[in-house]
C-alpha cells in the first residue's frame, strides 16, 4: 500500500500524518512530497525521520505531476491532502481495512481513479442504509483531497486550483467513467490559508484557472455565482459538473462575467487616446470607412521575429502606447484561457459579416463601456459580450454586430495570429 501526502508549510499542523498515526497506518506505508530541501529539513525536525520524505516540485499541479512521475505506470496510489482530519466510515470499519478493500476493488476495476462522496453531513449515511454496494461506476467528480488512483503518466495535469475536476475529467474521457466509494466522508478545511499546496492561491489566479477548465471541458462543466472564503464580499463564478456530457453544438462558449472594475483603467487609458480611423486603404473588407480600431501585440513587419516565413514585430500602437499593452496583457493574462499573440482593440464599430482569414484557431472576444445594444452575433445566434468573455473560431465562423449601437463601446479580441504554430 501506496499513501502519497504531498504537502507544504503544514509541518507544525499536519493534520493528515496525524490522523494516520492515529489510526496505526505503519510508517513505511506513507510517501511524504516536498517542495525542497528546506522544507524536508522542517519537517524531519517537526516529525521525525521514520517517514520516508521525497523532494519533488513547487507548486499544486507541479508536484501532483511529479508524483505521477515517481510511480511505476499503473500502480495504485493513495492520494491524500496534507489537511485531512478524519475519514468517518459509514460501520465504523479499520482505515486499513477499507482503504486495502478500495485499492483492490480499483485493481480488478477497468476503470483508473476513485474517490468518496464530497458530502461532509454524516446524514448522508442515513440515506444510504440498506444500499448493498458502496461503489458506483459513473461519472463522478472525484474530490482531489483524497482519491485513489491507478497510475497513468498520459494524463498530466495543467489547471492550478481545479486539478481535482481536471483530473476527474481526464480519467472519465478516457476510460469511460470513474469510481465513487459511498461509504466515506472526510472532515478537512476547503481554501485553508495557513500552508498548504495551494498557498498560492488568490482570486486572479481562481478567475484564470476556472477560465481554463470551462474552456477545456465546456461539454462536461458550466458555472454559476456564488460567495467564497476567498473574499466573502464578491461573487466568484462557480463550477457545476454534468455526470451526463452536454452535446449541445453551439458556436461559442461563454465564460463568466468579468467584474466591471477590472476594466476600467483600460477604459480611461483608452479614451485619452486617439485610435486613427481606417480609410480606404484598411484591409478590413466590408467594413465601414471610418471605423476605429488597433492591434497590439505582434503584427506584420519589415524587421522583427521571423516565423512561418514571415517577419513579425510589435504593433506601433504597442510600441507608442507600452502602458495601454501591458494592461491589455494583465486582462488577457488573467481571463484569456489560451495563449494569444495579438489584441485587437474596436471603438464603437458595428461589424458587417466577416470572417477574421489572418487568426489562427480560437479568438476571445470581450466588450465594456457605456452602451447598450451591438451585440455579436455568430452563425446566428446572438451573444451579450459586455464584460462577458465568448470564445470562438472567427477564421471559421461568419460573426457580425447588430446595428443598434448607443453610447460608447470598446471590443477587445484576444488571438493568434499568422506567426502563430
Amino acid at each position: 500500500m501506496k499513501i502519497v501526502i504531498p504537502t507544504y508549510e503544514r509541518c507544525d499542523d499536519f493534520k493528515t500524518i496525524h490522523f494516520l498515526e492515529k489510526n496505526n497506518i505503519p510508517k513505511e506505508f506513507i510517501y511524504i512530497f516536498v517542495a525542497n530541501e528546506e522544507q524536508k529539513e522542517k519537517y524531519i525536525l517537526s516529525i521525525g525521520n521514520e517517514y520516508e520524505i521525497i523532494v519533488g516540485v513547487l507548486g499544486l499541479v507541479n508536484q501532483r505531476n511529479f508524483i505521477t512521475n515517481y510511480f511505476s505506470e499503473g500502480e495504485i496510489i493513495i492520494s491524500m491532502d496534507d489537511d485531512i482530519e478524519d475519514l468517518i466510515h459509514a460501520e465504523n470499519k479499520p482505515l486499513i481495512e477499507w482503504l486495502e478493500e478500495c485499492c483492490e476493488y480499483l485493481k480488478n476495476s477497468n476503470n483508473a481513479l476513485l474517490s468518496i462522496n464530497p458530502s461532509v453531513n454524516p446524514f448522508f449515511f442515513e440515506q444510504r442504509k440498506g444500499a448493498d454496494e458502496p461503489f458506483k461506476i459513473g461519472n463522478y467528480l472525484c474530490i482531489g483531497c483524497f482519491q485513489i488512483i491507478k497510475n497513468d503518466k498520459s494524463l498530466m495535469l495543467s489547471i492550478d486550483d481545479f486539478e481535482d475536476w481536471e483530473r476527474t475529467l481526464l480519467f472519465q474521457n478516457k476510460y469511460g467513467a470513474n469510481i465513487r466509494y459511498n461509504d466515506v466522508l472526510v472532515k478537512t478545511k476547503y481554501f485553508c490559508k495557513n500552508g498548504g499546496l495551494a498557498t498560492f492561491r488568490n482570486k486572479y489566479t481562481y478567475l484564470k484557472n476556472i477560465n481554463k477548465l470551462i474552456y477545456k471541458f465546456s461539454q462536461s462543466v458550466s458555472f454559476t455565482y456564488k460567495k467564497l472564503a476567498l473574499d466573502k464580499h464578491t461573487l466568484f463564478p462557480g463550477l457545476k459538473f454534468h455526470r451526463r456530457p452536454v452535446y449541445i453544438n453551439l458556436p461559442a462558449i461563454e465564460l463568466p462575467k468579468i467584474d466591471p472594475s477590472e476594466l476600467s483603467v483600460l477604459y480611461c487609458m483608452l479614451e485619452n487616446i486617439s485610435i486613427h480611423p481606417k480609410g480606404e486603404k484598411s484591409n478590413r473588407r466590408g467594413f465601414p470607412m471610418g471605423h476605429r480600431s488597433a492591434t497590439f501585440g505582434y503584427t506584420r513587419a519589415r524587421y522583427g521575429t521571423r516565423k512561418n516565413g514571415k517577419l513579425y514585430d510589435l504593433s506601433s500602437y504597442s510600441l507608442k502606447y507600452p502602458d495601454i499593452y501591458e494592461e491589455l496583457l494583465r486582462i488577457g493574462n488573467i481571463f484569456c484561457p489560451f495563449k494569444f499573440t495579438a489584441i485587437h482593440v474596436n471603438k464603437n464599430v458595428v461589424c458587417p459579416k466577416h470572417l477574421d482569414s489572418r487568426n489562427v484557431g480560437k479568438s476571445m472576444l470581450l466588450s465594456f463601456g457605456d452602451y447598450t445594444g451591438c451585440k455579436i452575433v455568430i452563425e446566428g445566434k446572438e451573444y451579450n459580450t459586455d464584460c462577458q468573455p465568448v470564445i470562438f473560431d472567427g477564421s471559421t465562423l461568419e460573426h457580425w454586430n447588430t446595428n443598434d449601437l448607443i453610447g460608447t463601446k470598446y471590443s477587445l479580441v484576444f488571438f493568434n495570429g499568422e506567426m502563430s504554430d
